[in-house]
């Protein structure tokens, strides 16, 4: 049980290890060989309110990326020669 290290790396290690999966809490310090032990309520918290501020951001862009690939297919730019904005 090491709290100070696990309550500070838990927040550290909260983030997406791949494509689209987002780890937080004692999976995150799992994850990253953190220790699990010794995390308590304050630090998983502050995990799961990171997470979460990653979920949106993640998504944020993710809406972006969509709308300007739809914008691109409405729009004939991608012929050759097409001026790129308008």
């Amino acid at each position: 049980m090491w709290v100070e290290v696990a309550e500070k790396e838990i927040v550290l290690n909260t983030r997406e290890v791949c494509a689209g999966l987002i780890v937080a809490g004692m999976a995150a310090n799992a994850v990253f060989g953190s220790p699990r032990m010794g995390a308590i309520f304050g630090g998983m918290v502050l995990s799961g309110k990171r997470a979460a501020e990653l979920t949106l951001d993640f998504l944020s862009a993710r809406e972006v990326c969509q709308e300007v690939a739809e914008y691109a297919s409405q729009h004939e730019y991608r012929k050759s020669g097409d001026p790129p904005f308008d």
